[in-house]
């Protein structure tokens, strides 16, 4: 068998073999990064275990004294010797023994408790008024956060801080300097807190918990509290200090700053710093960090850089040495085979970036044999078609595009989220807008504001159902027209079958729509034009008998009632004669009144009362009113009680606020019972309006009636045997004036329990 160099086959193989050197190389490297990872993983666990246990440790062991101290201060016997002490006078036999028993008492629980230096007693002002030390110190607790936390019901825990005196250790040997916390306690007797209970704790040397543990020479630990000063010792600390607790800041010795992994620490669990730092000797090292609980204090675990990453700087070398071989190798092989196989590849691949780009006028080469050359003949055959298929796309497409656009009919195309993506020219010019900012706007924002929920509810059908055919939508152009239209849709899909759109149709309708109003209007112009006449002529009728027929006979009569009344005939008339003339003037002048009324509501009907508006001082006008109707109310055994404060002037027509508060009054005096009546007027301001009112105790109004109290002529009651007078013209007088002045008036009532009448104009504030 004869190798043919040229064919396609021997090139694979030959990729084949140098592909199986690569897998084989990247696996080495993996296995390499894998084993790199894991040591990396190890160290750090490590270190988080290490760091958390120890951190954990010493915070159990403050705890512990905590818990201690909890149980001392809720003993029996110190709660009431305490409560003896603080309600005893100092020199009281009481107060001595209690003291005594006291100093008993905690002297036991110091010998049990040998970390607790001194234990302090404080009232809940803060004064110590008990301490296991000698003398009393004369330093208030008030202000300390331990001792508020205290006096709140919780156990109180100080910052870590050097002893300002000597303090006895827990060797009994008296020592200055010792680093110390306080811890408190609320001692809780049968009234609530009576004092609290405080304890200084050594915490030179805790003995409970155990230091971090790892399995290097190198491994150091140490505690820093929150302003970065050393708490417990570190291991390898080079320093001429005897004591350095409290006294040396942790930090670095060459540049002075605080040691990076304390300085970056984010109060978020354990922090681990392995890409490496100075320590305080200034030594490179690796660490991790952790919150000792319930207090403010660090715990910082280091090792040494070189010797925690000795393996791993093997290991990198190793690998690195591997990868060169590899690349080496693998370069070699890629520059032997790229002469016969990738320049080919690159050049056929250069072509399709152009077909891609719509270049088909590209020429390929297909000289020379085998499968690359028969790649390049069908890719080739392939251009050909590709350059008909899109001379016949281009005229089909030129065909739509002249039917669409030149269509008088409003075409417009959307995607499925109502967007819409073109129109034609007919839809652009009818609703008045370019094209191009057509393009790219809502469906719904051409349509009429009433029909954009109807509009939206369709769209969603024709997202459910593909089908929309003659709906009618009424539409809105730019310059706020509104036609109808009835629309049909053509949907559109993807070459998945996957509905993307639609090619909406829309026919416009309004031309139909005005021959229907046209036909509608001219029905409602003759209705309206024979109603207009019909009350014409009653208005006419109407005027006419008021004018002629009731105020005419009116003016002889009160003239001649007046000529009698007067003092030359007034002595020749007998006392009823003279009470029966001045009934007739009485009448004529109730029945004037009501032809004045009539009139009244006559105008408000046909809108020709002339409103004249003011800023009124509604005040003095209720006054004024209150001060005319009181000799009227006395008469009439009613109570009057004007309740107007001080409110801000109404815009109104004075004299047609002055109507309606009569109005309300005289109807108030029809209905209010003849014995204990009671009338109440008075107005409030609220939210801009003044709102008026007018109470009475009368018979009240049931709900059925209060429906129909402002109708014009409404009587409540309309029997022959009715006690109260009127035509049932005021309130419905009220009604038109109130409105007339941009108010509202409303009824509030209750049978048996009386009305009250409110209406409410705008204040000029």
């Amino acid at each position: 068998m004869i190798l043919n160099f040229s064919s396609y086959h021997f090139k694979i193989l030959a990729l084949a073999l140098c592909l199986g050197i690569v897998p084989t190389s990247v696996l080495g490297g993996i296995l390499i990064f894998d084993n790199l990872n894991s040591n990396t993983s190890k160290l750090e666990n490590e270190l988080v275990l290490s760091t958390t246990n120890a951190a954990n440790g010493y915070s159990e062991w403050i705890f512990e004294h905590v818990r201690q101290l909890e149980g001392i201060s809720s003993d029996k016997q110190l709660i009431s010797e305490t409560n003896h002490m603080i309600n005893s006078d100092e020199n009281s036999p009481e107060h001595f023994f209690a003291n005594f028993n006291l100093e008993t008492k905690i002297g036991s629980e110091l010998e049990k408790n040998p970390n607790f230096l001194e234990i302090l007693i404080c009232d809940t002002d803060g004064n110590v008024f008990f301490t296991s030390d000698i003398s009393l110190p004369n330093v208030s607790q008030k202000n300390e956060s331990h001792f508020q936390n205290a006096l709140s019901g919780k156990i109180g825990i100080s910052d870590v801080f050097l002893a300002n005196k000597s303090l006895k250790n827990k060797f009994g040997v008296y020592e200055n300097n010792l680093p110390t916390m306080l811890i408190s306690s609320p001692i809780i007797g049968d009234v609530g807190i009576i004092g609290v209970l405080t304890a200084r704790v050594d915490l030179s040397s805790p003995s409970s918990f155990s230091f971090a543990e790892l399995d290097y020479r190198s491994v150091d630990s140490y505690v820093v509290n929150d302003e970065n000063y050393f708490v417990a010792t570190p291991k390898f600390l080079e320093t001429e200090l005897q004591k350095p607790e409290l006294k040396l800041l942790a930090s670095n010795p060459l540049s002075g700053e605080i040691i990076d992994i304390i300085q970056n620490y984010n109060d978020k669990g354990t922090n681990v710093n392995l890409i490496g730092y100075s320590n305080y000797n200034g030594d490179e090292v690796i660490g991790s960090i952790f919150p000792i609980e319930g207090t403010d204090m660090l715990y910082v675990v280091e090792i040494n850089k070189n010797e925690a990453f000795i393996d791993i700087i093997q290991l990198q070398i190793f690998l690195y040495s591997s990868i060169g071989v590899l690349f080496s190798l693998i370069v070699s092989i890629s520059l032997y085979f790229t002469s016969n196989l990738v320049t080919p590849i690159k050049k056929l691949k250069d072509v399709t970036h152009k077909v891609t780009e719509g270049n088909l006028d590209v020429v390929i080469d297909t000289k020379g044999k085998g499968e690359i050359h028969d790649l390049s003949d069908s890719f080739s055959s392939m251009v050909s078609s590709l350059k008909e298929s899109r001379s016949l796309q281009a005229q089909a497409e030129s065909k739509y595009r002249n039917l669409y656009e030149k269509s008088p009919a409003l075409h417009r195309t959307v995607n499925t989220e109502g967007i819409i993506l073109d129109c034609n020219e007919s839809y652009a010019k009818r609703f008045g807008i370019p094209k191009n900012e057509i393009v790219g706007t809502s469906i719904f924002e051409h349509v009429s504001p009433e029909h954009t929920e109807y509009m939206k509810s369709v769209f969603e059908d024709w997202k459910n159902s593909g089908n929309v055919f003659d709906t009618e939508i009424w539409f809105k152009t730019k310059d706020g027209e509104k036609f109808p239209g009835l629309i049909s849709v053509n949907n559109l899909y993807d070459t998945n079958g996957k509905l993307i759109g639609s090619n909406t149709l829309i026919q416009d309708i309004s031309d139909f729509y005005k021959t229907l109003e046209a036909q509608e209007e001219r029905k409602n112009v003759e209705q309206e034009m024979q109603q207009v006449k019909h009350l014409n002529k009653q208005k006419d009728e109407f005027l006419s008998i008021v004018s002629h027929e009731l105020r005419t006979p009116l003016i002889p009569i009160k003239g001649n009632c007046e000529i009698l009344l007067d003092k030359n005939f007034a002595d020749q008339l007998t006392d009823d004669q003279r009470k029966f003339v001045e009934s007739i003037v009485s009448n004529s002048k109730r029945l004037d009144v009501l032809i004045d009324k009539i009139l009244l509501a006559q105008k408000l009907d046909l809108n020709k009362y002339q409103f004249s508006m003011s800023d009124v001082n509604a005040t003095n006008l209720i006054n004024d009113i209150f001060q005319s109707y009181n000799s009227l109310m006395k008469q009439k055994n009613i109570q009057f009680v004007n309740s107007i404060k001080d409110i801000p002037k109404v815009f109104c027509d004075e004299n047609a606020l002055h109507e309606v508060l009569t109005n309300l009054i005289n109807n108030a005096t029809e209905f209010v019972p003849p014995e204990n009546g009671m009338i109440e007027v008075g107005a409030n301001t609220k939210d801009g309006m003044v709102e008026f009112f007018v109470k009475d105790n009368g018979i009240g109004i049931s709900k059925e009636k209060q429906e129909r109290i402002f109708d014009k002529f409404y009587q409540l009651d309309s029997t022959h045997t009715r006690t109260h007078g009127g035509l049932g013209l005021g309130l419905a007088i009220c009604q038109k004036l109130v409105k007339g002045m941009d108010g509202n008036i409303r009824v509030m009532s209750e049978e048996g329990k009386g009305t009250t009448f409110y209406f409410s104009l705008r204040s000029n504030v």
